[in-house]
């Protein structure tokens, strides 16, 4: 014979009342309401077990779920009153834990201590790795030389940002572009007109040349 369950008024009400105000329940409908205060009469022992369940499911849930996912969060903590129990298909895995979990722990550097050489408390993994070096051994980087004084700057705010000395900037000298000198203006002669000569002209030239031969002669 199943004893009837120890739950009281104000606890049932409470806790259905939790369920009624999460989002897509169907909380118009009367008997939608009565039926989930049935479930709890059906699952729970005890004002506790009522209490924790409404508590426990509006946590889980951020909207209605359904009866069977109420009936399987009780089934997470405790024996259903009608020995009814189901899984979850929204949590595939199970119910979560109620206990919070705890991060993962990591070994600080107090608490491994390695001989100088070594890479890893592990010691195959500390062969492999020793192992591996020599393998992967990278060529060093070459260091940079800025050539030109916007390098130089380039290189100084990173040296800044790294707190190394600076290296001077030392501007080139300025080289003055000197313009060509202006062309002075070109005069062109300008061409006269061919002249006539006269036959009177030729006959006197010719006589002053007789001239001139007479009297080398003479």
């Amino acid at each position: 014979m199943t004893m009837k369950p120890h739950l009281s008024r104000e606890a049932v009400e409470q806790a259905t009342a939790e369920i009624c105000l999460m989002p897509f329940f169907p909380s118009s409908d009367v008997h939608a309401r009565a039926m989930v205060l049935r479930y709890f009469f059906d699952l729970c022992n005890d004002d506790e077990q009522v209490l924790w369940l409404a508590k426990r499911y509006v946590t889980l849930f951020t909207k209605w779920a359904g009866l069977r996912e109420l009936r399987a969060v009780a089934c997470s903590k405790f024996k259903p009153r009608d020995g009814v129990e189901v899984y979850s298909e929204t949590y595939i895995d199970g119910i979560p834990s109620e206990k919070p979990s705890e991060p993962l722990q990591l070994a600080g550097p107090e608490n491994i201590k390695l001989l100088d050489g070594h890479v890893s408390a592990d010691p195959e993994a500390d062969h492999l790795v020793l192992d591996m070096v020599p393998l992967k051994s990278l060529p060093p980087v070459p260091e940079f030389h800025p050539s030109t004084a916007d390098e130089r700057r380039v290189d100084n705010l990173l040296r800044q940002m790294y707190h190394l000395p600076e290296v001077p900037v030392i501007e080139a000298p300025q080289v003055a572009i000197l313009e060509p000198p202006a062309a002075e203006p070109r005069f062109e002669a300008t061409e006269r007109p061919p002249q006539k000569i006269t036959a009177e002209e030729v006959e006197a030239a010719r006589q002053a040349v007789l001239l001139r031969r007479q009297r080398m002669a003479g």
